[in-house]
């Protein structure tokens, strides 16, 4: 999960020898790239070239998998995917930037554009346009509760499911009917009494059966407090709370949903000064006919070494577990010396282990993952995973830093190299395997959306030479899905103005890439 939301800010929104190159670098960039008269200053004076690279033709993928319910999310869906089948810049980039003060970027099917942050007043819940980002409509929760904005989600009749640390699970309603539209509340499920002291509410989301689930838990490397233990239930449409308890653990991340079946990694929590070694993945379902009204449809241990990696968010797995289609499912695992994918089966195995493959990646002794994969499966049923290395990343500046180009901040050289692609597919013999298709050495901040439109995976860095020098250049990365290359990237600004502190992009459904900063956003666009 590594898109986090500084209360600054709140944004986050996710083989190159085969295509044609297009222009020479002195025609690649139409307009604006210099950012000389943004509305995010450079806090820095200019440096680094404004493009690096070649513009691309297209190399479509297959459409996206499609989860169920249908939601819209800050991984884009309930599967986790961080896959968009929207255009996405390819040539003629152009670059802009907002001060733009919202969070969580969601669409619906019609285009219209739903968000969250921190204003005047606290959380809240935004109506934006889709083309200037202003503000059209607000909602503000009672008792002016602090909403948890990157797990909220939105489903396809408008209305938004968003939890809050004071215990509430709100569904409300964007309507759409007024000009401007407005948000009303649907119901407001008060789940303190079914939540243990020392827990907090996390995670809120809808299953195809109309049951919201929930789970408790923290990002601790975001401050918050650890936990010793767990509370995962749902609530029916009718108000029926059903839970359970697990002890030693906690949920450091989202869960995933597709169909009746939810998906929940914990890692391990401390429980009396010792280190539990292992954490939790589950599969879980709603059954009235069990005791406590949940059935495990399968469950497995994963190793989460002795403690949290240097710069990491989590305890345990960093990552929110993504669904690869509908046969398969992605955590990385946090052992000590060299972390690994691990790719499980979604339905439960029979007569075999649920866990097909363990792939290491990235350095010995500097390896960490704190972000979810971005998956996706080709027409033939291969499907692959890529994750980037964050060990020993800069630490988020949770709130604005009295020196926003401090070094501690905004050099990231130190941090591990490394993004990753795992597949998993079925060989000529029927049986599943796994490979490393590919591991390039960019450091990014995040891991980027995908679009299947271009092929092409959308990534934040910054110049590494210039870095080393106290010169903080930020750029987009574009990385071929195929090849793991990087083909091109555009300068965004200069400093730690254009920091994203581990904020998400996302992918507009006219094509923009919107990037999420310390002090706003940033706009790429360019002809498909």
């Amino acid at each position: 999960m590594r898109s986090l939301f500084p209360i600054t800010s709140l944004l986050a929104v996710c083989a190159a020898g085969s295509r044609i190159l297009l222009a020479r670098e002195s025609q690649l960039v139409s307009r604006a790239s210099s950012n000389d008269n943004s509305s995010i200053p450079n806090s820095q004076p200019l440096a680094g070239h404004a493009f690096i690279g070649s513009p691309v033709h297209a190399s479509p993928l297959a459409p996206k998998s499609r989860f169920v319910p249908d939601v819209s999310m800050m991984h884009a869906d309930s599967g986790n995917s961080g896959v968009f089948d929207y255009p996405s810049p390819l040539r003629n980039i152009s670059v802009t930037t907002k001060t733009v003060r919202n969070g969580i970027f969601l669409y619906d099917h019609q285009g219209r554009l739903t968000g969250g942050g921190v204003g005047p007043n606290g959380f809240e819940l935004y109506a934006l346009d889709p083309k200037t980002f202003e503000i059209l409509a607000k909602w503000i929760p009672p008792s002016n509760q602090r909403l948890i904005l990157p797990y909220m989600e939105m489903t396809q009749d408008d209305e938004v499911v968003v939890s809050s640390k004071q215990g509430h699970i709100f569904v409300v309603q964007r309507n759409n009917t007024s000009n401007p539209p407005t948000f009303s509340i649907i119901r407001d499920i008060n789940l303190t009494a079914y939540i243990p002291p020392g827990e907090e509410l996390l995670n809120s989301m809808y299953d195809s059966l109309s049951n919201i689930w929930f789970t408790t838990g923290g990002i601790v490397g975001a401050r918050d407090l650890p936990q010793n233990s767990t509370t995962v239930g749902y609530v029916t449409s009718s108000g029926n709370v059903y839970k359970r308890h697990i002890a030693n653990q906690m949920v450091e991340n989202g869960i995933a949903v597709q169909n009746n079946t939810v998906f929940v990694v914990t890692g391990p929590s401390v429980q009396g000064g010792h280190c539990n070694a292992t954490g939790l993945i589950l599969a879980l379902q709603a059954s009235r006919h069990h005791k406590n009204g949940i059935t495990t449809v399968w469950s497995d241990v994963y190793d989460a070494g002795n403690k949290r990696k240097p710069g990491g968010f989590a305890r345990g797995s960093g990552t929110t577990p993504t669904l690869l289609g509908h046969e398969y499912l992605a955590i990385t695992d946090n052992a000590n010396e060299r972390v690994s994918m691990l790719i499980y089966r979604q339905a439960r195995a029979e007569n075999k282990q649920q866990l097909i493959c363990r792939v290491p990646i990235f350095a010995k002794g500097a390896s960490a993952v704190d972000t979810g994969a971005i998956g996706h499966c080709n027409r033939q049923g291969r499907c692959g995973a890529v994750v980037v290395n964050d060990y020993n990343a800069p630490p988020i500046a949770l709130n604005a830093p009295s020196d926003v180009n401090d070094a501690a901040l905004n050099n990231y050289t130190r941090m591990g190299k490394g993004m990753a692609r795992v597949d998993v597919f079925r060989a000529d013999n029927g049986k599943e395997v796994c490979e490393l298709k590919w591991e390039n050495d960019l450091r990014l901040t995040g891991e980027g959306v995908l679009s299947t439109q271009t092929g092409l995976l959308y990534t934040y860095s910054q110049d590494a030479e210039l870095a080393i020098e106290g010169k903080y250049v930020w750029y987009v990365k574009v990385v071929d899905w195929e090849s793991g290359k990087m083909v091109w990237a555009v300068r965004t600004g200069t400093g730690g103005t254009f920091n994203s502190m581990a904020q998400g992009n996302v992918l507009t459904p006219d094509g923009r890439l919107i990037q999420g900063t310390l002090s706003g956003i940033i706009i790429v666009e360019g002809a498909a």
